[in-house]
């Protein structure tokens, strides 16, 4: 498995892609948009995907605080393959460290009771 940031309009889709599969949002209400995690990933924020032999199966996005509180919060995290959202999660801490940001906040979702088999959405 490689967990690397997501950087392109196509691997936001497929992100975007996932999560529909994971969640099955109303068409005007994903947990995030594509045009969002280009733009927090332009303006330096985490989006991340974990692949599995070159297919991803699974992201984070997460946005930074204010200057001078160091927190990430954690947005939405979810997965389709077992050990993606630990890789992610371990992912996520890494990067925030290499930014000093000192804490990951998260909010709470409770993951969709329709997903089944290895179908896992992880709160934040």
């Amino acid at each position: 498995m490689i967990v690397r940031e997501l950087t392109t309009l196509a691997e936001f889709e497929a992100l975007s892609g996932v999560f529909d599969s994971i969640w099955r949002p109303e068409p005007s209400n994903p947990p995030v948009t594509v045009e969002l995690m280009r733009a927090f990933s332009h303006a330096g924020n985490y989006v991340a995907g974990a692949f599995v032999d070159g297919r991803l199966t699974g992201g984070s996005v997460a946005f930074c605080s204010p200057p001078g509180e160091a927190t990430l919060h954690s947005h939405v995290t979810g997965v389709v393959t077992p050990g993606a959202g630990l890789a992610l999660k371990r992912h996520q801490r890494s990067w925030a460290l290499a930014r000093e940001i000192s804490t990951i906040g998260v909010r709470a979702r409770r993951p969709d009771p329709v997903a089944g088999g290895h179908r896992t959405a992880a709160a934040g």
